[in-house]
């Protein structure tokens, strides 16, 4: 119950025209509204204050027909200049439960609503980059093998094929490394100091072998 000071500033205090209309609590989900309150106290304050949020709750269910003027005065020490604003919202969102079968605020139905597909889009938006970024990732999903191996093995060919001995020289191998003869007649590699003509070493190795 108010009192003397309290019912003063009851008849100085302006308040919104809804506060003239009753709620009946039995028809409000009073979890629900618990819920509202104490995220809102919490965020006028900027911390949990289980103690002004109890009272809200004490003021709020102690009568089938709360006074939401007199649960406005009683808040006023705590939330301050941001009383009137807090009071009014729990007031609208109560008329509004009441109304509705369920007990609860049409617009806190309206809020979930949009928080569930929120929720819904960005779980899509992050399948989407998953998928991108496994299209994107450098190992070929078929094979295994990834972009370094690919290009290594690609190299390789290439060395390969400038390996492979070509048909058309009929130069002697030995001489085409730079040894000098084969067999037990081989000296040894050329320097490339002293290789001369190809023409000029087979002569003088003709020479050499007649001699024998």
């Amino acid at each position: 119950m108010a009192t003397a000071v309290d019912q003063k500033l009851l008849r100085q205090t302006k308040f919104p025209p809804e506060f003239n209309q009753k709620v009946d609590m039995k028809k409000v989900n009073i979890e629900v509204m618990k819920k509202w309150i104490a995220g809102k106290i919490s965020e006028v304050l900027g911390s949990e204050d289980d103690v002004v949020i109890e009272l809200c709750f004490n003021l709020l269910e102690g009568s089938r027909f709360p006074d939401i003027k007199a649960l406005q005065i009683s808040l006023t020490g705590f939330l301050d200049k941001d009383t009137p604003k807090f009071c009014k919202e729990l007031w609208n969102l109560c008329l509004s439960a009441q109304s509705n079968p369920q007990g609860v605020p049409k617009e806190l139905l309206e809020a979930k609503k949009l928080e569930l597909i929120q929720e819904k889009i960005d779980a899509e938006k992050a399948a989407n980059e998953a998928k991108s970024r496994k299209t994107l990732t450098p190992f070929d999903n078929a094979s295994g093998t990834s972009v370094a191996e690919a290009v290594e093995a690609v190299r390789a060919a290439a060395v390969a094929e400038d390996s492979t001995p070509d048909p058309e020289d009929t130069r002697d191998p030995l001489l085409a490394e730079g040894h000098l003869f084969e067999g037990p007649h081989r000296v040894g590699t050329l320097t490339p100091m002293f290789r001369g003509d190809v023409a000029e070493v087979e002569e003088t190795r003709t020479e050499a072998v007649a001699g024998l």
